[in-house]
């Protein structure tokens, strides 16, 4: 047992003393570290330092061409609003446009109204043609069928003011 403690103890200083040494080189390798006189440690890079009037040239130019591409900026941000309310606009203006629906009743009331007119042509163009001594009956006739189509054309008129109006 005691030879067991005589062998640990011995690593322990064994172990001890290489630690010692460890630390020793690694301070070394630090201080060289922090000078760098060894020359293949580094290399020249070249080049210069740029001189103070140098700097100040180069600053004046980084700052007109922040200038420009902020003017440009304020020009391209109008120029997207405007846009925008353009946008805007149009998105009303298909709002407010008529459906298919709308537009197909509109045709059927249309197409209603010209056979209509054409209705009231052929009765105007008989009556011409035959000259019918009861000419003021006729008359009558012709002109309850035109209080008659204008009231079916202000009804489509009233219609498609209201089919647009939902819309």
């Amino acid at each position: 047992m005691k030879k067991d403690v005589l062998g640990v103890k011995r690593k322990i200083y064994a172990v001890q003393r290489e630690l010692l040494e460890e630390r020793t080189k690694a301070k070394a390798m630090a201080e060289e570290l922090e000078n760098p006189s060894n020359k293949q440690r580094w290399r020249d890079l070249g080049g210069k330092d740029p001189t103070l009037r140098e700097m100040k040239d180069k600053v004046k130019n980084l700052q007109l061409r922040l200038i420009g591409k902020t003017e440009e900026s304020v020009q391209l941000d109008l120029l997207l609003q405007e846009r925008r309310k353009l946008h805007l606009e149009l998105e009303s203006l298909m709002a407010q446009a008529p459906t298919q629906e709308v537009v197909f009743q509109l045709g059927v009331f249309q197409g209603q109204s010209k056979e209509l007119s054409r209705k009231m042509k052929a009765v105007a163009a008989e009556l011409n043609m035959h000259q019918v001594p009861l000419l003021p009956s006729v008359f009558l006739i012709v002109h309850s069928i035109q209080k008659k189509a204008t009231v079916f054309c202000k009804k489509i008129q009233a219609r498609t003011k209201i089919l647009l109006a939902k819309k």
